[in-house]
């Protein structure tokens, strides 16, 4: 005897007979979780589940196939946690072999608990079958690789139709288009929906199991034999490092490095040496000095033409696109990169050197690059849903401290205990153990189209969910909106499908004290009007300002004295209500931080 369970609104009582074999109402009340044996269908949906799937099968099995109907809603929704108890009651109380779930959520909020009964039921031998989400959305518990995720496929013209999906997410599509079902009211009905997809599989798989079928995978394999169409999937993840640093040089001393060397408590590596070029007319100078702060330990810079081999185990090489320019020098990235190998260190790039030399990422150099080997599988658009609080951090131009105060948010989320997960678009995001680089800034390596992007970010940011991070961080680069729209260089396009990738719940704006204040309102504006309910909760002032007015975009740059940044905090929040903050100030800082937390 097969016997079959239908997680669904229950079922029409015209249904009942002998081969109904248990019936399980699971429902909440008054906060605590109940059962009783009442199954009758107030909505429709179970019944024109129950319907399909049960319809000629009991002809053929000769009465072979039992089923357990369990009740669990009486709408549309579906609750998480009366889904996992239904699995968990299904596992401990009932033996069956195949449980149809033409159901799914879009968003877990009990970490894995879904998943590991799944896994349970999956290791007991129990076929598995659910439907995606019908708004296109990634959902539960379809998208487990234990379970037969079902879609709706346009290539599906009839009930026995199937595509075969090559895939560890999706799995089957099966006709979702216009079907009559039997409902309760009226006792037909004309629908269309993956729910009623998943019920064709479902049935299926009863078929395949009556001719003996029964692993997970020889049912995948039964139906790629009888699909009108395969699709096979492949993608190669993004690279990061491969080897570990101990010990590290810089080249040149640019601004990519100033935070290596602000941040370096947040290493997990020591700084050794800093080396430049003479063009900088830095060899020799007090790093400290340079970068006008109090350190314990300053560094003298030091010439590129006498780098100390012995010191260290990597070479981090910034960005010298511009040092090759002004040298007449074209070849020295590749000298330095070829002698750093030649002497046996790792180098970590920030420019693609695949792209500068036709280098390729091994274990002993990096370099950042997003392209088509890294495409996801298209998986018919279906993107997840984030269930962590996202925290962006977006600019109204470039040079405003955005990644510092990345950093520095960072740093005190994590000392005060909170678990941070984090998606950098700067080349230095893995030297700070960042989850995850997308290289959009200076000189970006990203060679995938829109969409392929948005697909790639929303992965990432899934697979820091799936770590249980408390907190995720993203952060832009350079501003949100153009200036003006002549010229494609004044176009943020990168910047906004970022946006629209991440989708942050909050977002800390960063400004100049010298921005148009309409240009900051648009930016706010278009922020939380891209972003899926996306809240500027707090302007963050780079502390410096010009003498000309915030078009002169190359006048002499001032420190931002105390009593300019009062006034200018005074003004933007009585204009945005808005809390502004200074970067870089201890107490502002602190101040932010606990905004954040209250926020969320």
């Amino acid at each position: 005897m097969l016997n079959v369970a239908i997680l669904d609104s229950g079922i029409d009582k015209k249904y009942i007979d002998s081969s109904i074999a248990g019936k399980h109402h699971i429902y909440m009340e008054y906060g605590k979780i109940c059962i009783d044996d009442n199954v009758e269908d107030e909505f429709g949906h179970g019944t024109a589940i129950f319907s399909i799937i049960s319809n000629q099968i009991n002809t053929r099995a000769e009465k072979r196939v039992q089923f357990e109907i369990i009740k669990l809603f009486d709408d549309e929704e579906i609750s998480e946690e009366i889904l996992c108890y239904a699995l968990e009651y299904v596992y401990e109380k009932l033996d069956v072999d195949i449980i149809n779930m033409s159901l799914g959520l879009i968003m877990l909020m009990e970490g894995n608990r879904l998943l590991n009964i799944c896994r349970k039921l999956y290791e007991k031998g129990t076929i598995l079958v659910a439907a995606f989400d019908n708004m296109g959305a990634m959902s539960y518990p379809a998208a487990f690789d234990c379970v037969l995720g079902v879609t709706g496929c346009a290539a599906c013209k009839k009930i026995n139709d199937f595509v075969y999906f090559n895939d560890t997410i999706i799995n089957i599509g099966a006709k979702s288009g216009l079907q009559r079902v039997a409902w309760i009211s009226p006792p037909y009905l004309l629908i269309t929906g993956n729910s009623f997809a998943c019920a064709h599989v479902t049935r299926q798989v009863i078929s395949f199991m009556l001719d003996g079928l029964r692993e997970l995978q020889q049912i995948k394999t039964a139906f790629s034999d009888l699909a009108v169409k395969k699709i096979s999937y492949k993608s190669t993840d993004v690279l990061s490092p491969q080897f570990k640093i101990e010990s590290a040089s810089l080249f040149p001393f640019n601004k990519e490095m100033h935070s290596l060397f602000r941040f370096r408590d947040m290493l997990d590596f020591e700084i050794v040496d800093i080396y430049d070029s003479k063009i900088s007319l830095h060899i020799g100078a007090s790093v400290n000095k340079l970068l006008n702060i109090q350190d314990q330990k300053d560094y003298v810079i030091k010439s590129i033409n006498n780098i100390e081999w012995d010191t260290f185990d990597t070479l981090i090489i910034g960005h010298l696109k511009e040092y090759e320019f002004y040298s007449n020098n074209p070849d020295m990235l590749e000298k330095v990169v070829k002698t750093a190998i030649e002497k046996g260190k790792n180098v970590y790039a920030f420019d693609d050197l695949l792209k500068e030399m036709n280098m390729t990422c091994s274990e002993k150099l990096y370099y950042p690059r997003v392209d088509l080997a890294n495409a996801l599988p298209v998986r018919e658009g279906k993107l997840f849903q984030i269930n962590k609080p996202v925290l962006g951090v977006f600019g109204t131009s470039s040079k405003q401290g955005k990644f510092s105060l990345q950093l520095e948010l960072r740093k005190r989320l994590m000392l005060l205990g909170y678990s941070v997960g984090q998606i950098g678009t700067e080349p230095s995001a893995y030297l700070y153990n960042f989850d995850f680089l997308f290289p959009m800034g200076f000189n970006k390596s990203i060679y995938v189209d829109v969409q392929q992007g948005i697909q790639i970010l929303n992965y990432q940011l899934q697979k820091i969910c799936e770590r249980d991070k408390d907190i995720i961080l993203v952060g832009s680069q350079s501003g949100t909106i153009p200036y003006d729209f002549n010229n494609l260089e004044c176009y943020t396009t990168d910047q906004i499908n970022f946006l629209m990738a991440t989708q942050p719940d909050a977002v800390i704006l960063c400004i100049n004290p010298y921005d148009d204040p309409k240009y900051i309102l648009n930016t706010i504006n278009l922020i939380e009007s891209i972003g899926n309910g996306s809240k500027v909760i707090a302007i963050v002032v780079f502390p410096m300002t010009i003498d000309k007015g915030w078009k002169e975009l190359y006048g002499k740059k001032t420190i931002l004295s105390e009593d300019e940044f009062l006034i200018s905090k005074e003004k933007f929040e009585k204009m945005f209500e808005i809390p502004v903050f200074c970067l870089g100030t201890e107490n502002d800082m602190e101040k932010l931080v606990q905004n954040i937390i209250n926020f969320f």
